[in-house]
């Protein structure tokens, strides 16, 4: 994002001049408060998570056969309402509910893994070695659980037939 209006900027693809190697990712990580925005070009950039954690809506026109989006800032619906200590998370959850919607009414079907309640307990502790292993555990549990549904069908189909 551009610091000085809060433009999108996609590196590689929007009319930006071509940033030296690993000074993309530099921008990626400049937190607003945390971390000194990265000067490309005639700009700074911050973070592009200060408009989308996932900005999965740039891939909406581009006609992809599917879509996996796996977002770690958000949650799923049922764990997604508004609370002072999750603000962030459900504000994230509220963009990419929109992200996701504009991705499918291009006729793009969309898969979201993103934490359940079984996943954000695990996180509610301090973590230390053995709390990562285990939200690690829950998170592959997570996805397999996802993907054995009937709704990725079609984006299974679509992992089987690029299988190489």
């Amino acid at each position: 994002v551009r610091a000085s209006d809060g433009a999108r900027a996609v590196f590689g693809r929007d009319d930006l001049p071509p940033a030296v190697s690993g000074t993309g990712e530099q921008a990626s990580s400049a937190v607003p408060n945390v971390y000194r925005p990265t000067h490309i070009g005639r700009h700074d950039y911050i973070d592009g998570a200060v408009i989308s954690s996932t900005n999965a809506d740039l891939v909406a026109p581009l006609g992809f056969d599917a879509v996996i989006i796996v977002s770690s800032m958000t949650a799923v619906p049922a764990k997604a309402r508004c609370t002072e200590r999750d603000a962030t998370r459900t504000y994230f959850s509220r963009v990419l509910a929109r992200e996701v919607a504009a991705i499918r009414s291009t006729g793009t079907p969309v898969l979201v893994v993103q934490p359940t309640a079984a996943d954000l307990a695990l996180r509610a502790h301090d973590i230390n070695d053995a709390s990562i292993v285990a939200i690690a555990h829950q998170a592959r549990e997570t996805t397999r659980t996802k993907l054995a549904r009937s709704e990725a069908v079609h984006t299974r189909n679509v992992l089987e037939a690029t299988r190489v």
